[in-house]
């Protein structure tokens, strides 16, 4: 069950914590362009971006929230939105990694584009992940360069296959997914499509 990864679980220890995050210390900022030739930033995300992972969830509209938790999530109010970027991002019981997509406009920082992923506990060589692009930076090329980063850095730790959920009617994501040249794999289950990219 993917959704147990909100349980307090133990990490294996044949891949201790402090390793793993070594290796995502290593990796640097990176500079991309949207198709419409827009600059952004792909880096990781910190304890510090609390306010900016807060802000990206009050401006996701109903649909996307829909396709991204898999019900009909209310608008976020700050204080909700708060506690909700700290459970899934900055505090959940998996070791999590965050990828932010961001743009500065008059010397503010704005996440355009998040990608996760969250190593199983149980099975270190497995993770979940997901995407959340803002909606006025959708179609921009965003989520697959987030996606495909992501795969890198999670084949590099030694994972071996990735997971997810999706909505059946989620076709940005299925398209997304087919630009990865490599296995996926779809199974319907109890209303969901059950996601599997094998990266070995």
């Amino acid at each position: 069950n993917r959704k147990s990864r909100f349980q307090l679980l133990t990490i294996n220890k044949k891949k201790p914590i402090q390793l793993v995050w070594r290796l995502y210390q290593q990796v640097e900022e990176a500079a991309w362009a949207t198709k419409a030739g827009h600059d952004y930033i792909l880096r990781l995300a910190t304890a510090q971006d609390l306010p900016l992972l807060t802000d990206l969830l009050m401006g996701v509209s109903a649909d996307p929230r829909y396709l991204r938790f898999l019900s009909p999530v209310p608008a976020f109010n700050p204080a909700r939105a708060e506690t909700m970027a700290r459970q899934l991002w900055l505090e959940n019981a998996w070791l999590t990694q965050v990828l932010l997509a961001t743009v500065r406009e008059d010397s503010r920082e704005q996440i355009i584009g998040l990608g996760e992923w969250h190593i199983n506990p149980r099975d270190c060589t497995q993770a979940d992940f997901a995407l959340l692009v803002r909606d006025e930076w959708q179609g921009q090329g965003i989520g697959t360069v987030l996606l495909k980063r992501l795969v890198e850095l999670a084949g590099r730790d030694g994972v071996t296959s990735l997971h997810s959920e999706i909505h059946p009617t989620n076709r940005v994501m299925r398209k997304v997914l087919s630009k990865l040249n490599m296995p996926v794999s779809y199974q319907f289950e109890s209303g969901t499509l059950e996601v599997e990219v094998k990266l070995a």
